[in-house]
């Protein structure tokens, strides 16, 4: 791809320049470099990869830009003022071809809710009497923690422990394991 051609991820770029110049780097520095890490390898991919990154970059920065924004409201003394440079983000808040606004807009209200189900589930679905290694007792006391500590990274991890359950179905699905091959005594040759 030539240089001088705008890329798909030269607007991810442009908006997280303008973040880190607006404070980014002090409200969340671990989101901010991440961001930055894959809008820099993502333009060693090709075309169809930046783009498909360029639409996956745009909720991160856009979620981004509502902390710098709560966490500016919050330290400033002037509530009414809103960067000059904040206009870079607004292409990358237009909703992907054929989804609607109000859809993107709920898309972490329902991803929230459904943690939400998914823990009741769990905890409806814990055994009376676990023991205190029982692996359905530990995850719920995982979740329940997770929950009040780090309710960020809940959806992710829940995700993460459903790829889990599924292999271990799809492992368990398959052919039954065979028995452990057993020893068999050798007779000595008498001869």
């Amino acid at each position: 791809m030539n240089s001088a051609e705008p890329g798909p991820l030269d607007a991810a770029a442009q908006a997280l320049a303008a973040l880190r110049d607006h404070g980014a780097a002090n409200v969340d520095p671990v989101t901010l470099a991440r961001l930055d890490a894959t809008v820099r390898r993502g333009r060693q991919q090709d075309t169809a990869v930046q783009q498909w990154l360029a639409v996956r970059l745009a909720d991160a920065l856009a979620a981004l830009q509502a902390q710098v924004a709560q966490h500016r409201t919050v330290t400033s003394s002037d509530k009414e003022a809103k960067p000059a440079a904040w206009h870079v983000l607004a292409p990358l808040r237009t909703p992907p071809a054929g989804e609607l606004r109000s859809a993107q807009r709920l898309r972490p209200t329902l991803a929230r809710v459904r943690v939400q189900r998914q823990i009741a589930r769990a905890q409806a679905r814990q055994p009376d009497n676990p023991g205190p290694l029982n692996s359905e007792h530990l995850l719920v006391r995982a979740l329940q923690q997770m929950q009040t500590l780090a309710p960020a990274y809940l959806g992710p991890f829940i995700t993460q422990v459903e790829a889990l359950l599924w292999l271990d179905s799809a492992r368990g699905a398959g052919a039954a394991p065979a028995d452990p091959p057993r020893a068999t005594a050798r007779r000595k040759k008498t001869g």
